[in-house]
């Protein structure tokens, strides 16, 4: 395996190496160095993409093996990009380019997807099909802030861990370059003037993660809890408490990957979902 640098540390050398190039009060060469900066992120991280992938698996294993020992009902759960992401613009990596971040795990030296995203996207599907008794099994009842209870199930981060075989999944199409991260420039039409004589188009750029890109989070279920009134009367209006657990779990899953699919593929993670980014096919 190859040994890189930091690629934070590395980014921000960079960074204070070009202002010594470039003069950031002259239009063409603030452009320069913006273009520069954008194309050191990229083709570091992408040159870096099979070390990235390997780490990525070798940690989600790690995760599994630790949970399940811990007594816990672990499911991998995969998913591949299905359109640009873009997630947690505030993120230190990229924001200098034109203020706009993506983010990154310091860590394990990749891009992912916080499980806060997950779960959120989860429960908003769930509430959008009204399935209140789904919610109070879970997270306990939203009107009684006292019979609120720590989430029965939660989700990892999610991680890629390869490009996906376009030949071997439908409905995702070929994307243009065979690497993690890529640059996207957005171009605002109405900045201080909202006079379109007045209008001075100023160009955005930004990285992205590509498409065809699959992630894999684990769904991890908290067994020893799952024997409590509300979850007895969701997953069937009569079930004996003896009854195999395997049972309960399945019925559980079941419904939970159902919506786990609108939130994945519907709803998407991140920034400017309405606009078709952070959409993806769960495999």
């Amino acid at each position: 395996m190859d040994i890189y640098n930091n690629l934070y540390e590395e980014y921000i050398r960079r960074a204070v190496g070009l202002l010594h190039k470039y003069n950031l009060k002259d239009k063409e060469e603030k452009t320069q160095y913006k273009n520069e900066l954008a194309e050191f992120i990229v083709k570091n991280v992408n040159n870096r993409i099979s070390n990235i992938f390997d780490r990525n698996r070798k940690y989600l294993t790690t995760l599994k093996e630790n949970l399940i020992n811990a007594g816990k009902s672990v499911y991998e759960i995969k998913f591949v990009s299905t359109s640009r992401v873009l997630i947690d613009t505030s993120s230190p990596l990229g924001w200098l380019i034109d203020e706009v971040g993506i983010i990154w795990d310091p860590l394990l030296e990749t891009p992912y997807i916080p499980s806060t995203q997950i779960m959120g996207a989860l429960r908003a599907a769930i509430t959008i099909d009204s399935d209140y008794k789904l919610i109070e099994a879970i997270w306990g009842n939203p009107k009684d802030v006292s019979k609120n209870k720590l989430a029965l199930l939660h989700f990892s981060s999610a991680y890629p861990i390869q490009i996906a075989d376009v030949s071997e999944i439908t409905d995702i199409t070929e994307s243009r370059k065979s690497g993690l991260l890529e640059r996207e420039v957005i171009t605002p039409m109405y900045g201080d003037s909202p006079k379109e004589t007045e209008t001075m188009p100023k160009p955005v750029q930004f990285i992205v993660i590509s498409r065809n890109i699959v992630f894999e989070a684990l769904l991890v279920i908290d067994t020893p809890r799952l024997f409590t009134e509300e979850v007895l009367k969701y997953v069937a209006e009569k079930v004996d408490v003896n009854e195999n657990i395997t049972v309960i779990i399945d019925r559980l899953k079941k419904k939970i990957m159902s919506y786990l699919r609108v939130a994945v593929e519907d709803i998407g993670f991140g920034s400017k979902t309405s606009s078709n980014y952070g959409l993806f096919k769960l495999l």
